[in-house]
């Protein structure tokens, strides 16, 4: 499932690292960013680096961000479309910042076992 070398300990540390513990979303809340106004970036967004970048990219799902640019990405392309929409529609609801990254580390390695089911 992970791929470029990664492996879920170095991308919970990069998300760790860009992410603010909180959903990425423009000024009114309504639309995930990959690099939101306040710095923050989403689970995808993390992983594009700062010179490859593009506003336009805004608004593209996350299956297009992988075509782009599949050798910087962590994880194989259905993983990272299912763990971008678990960031979507996660609700930060009395979370902290802690609660969401245990979080996100939980969906990751649900996404492992599927990824194992799928692929025995």
């Amino acid at each position: 499932m992970y791929i470029n070398g990664f492996t879920r300990e170095s991308v919970m540390r990069q998300i760790r690292d860009r992410n603010l513990g909180y959903p990425a979303y423009n000024y009114s809340g309504e639309q995930c960013m990959y690099r939101a106004n306040d710095g923050n970036q989403c689970l995808v967004g993390c992983f594009i680096p700062d010179n490859l970048y593009e506003e336009e990219f805004e608004g593209l799902f996350a299956a297009v961000i992988f075509d782009k640019m599949p050798e910087k990405m962590p994880i194989v392309r259905p993983m990272l479309i299912k763990f971008q929409d678990f960031h979507d529609r996660y609700n930060l609801e009395d979370e902290t910042p802690e609660t969401f990254f245990k979080d996100i580390e939980h969906k990751l390695t649900l996404l492992e076992k599927q990824w194992e089911e799928e692929n025995d």
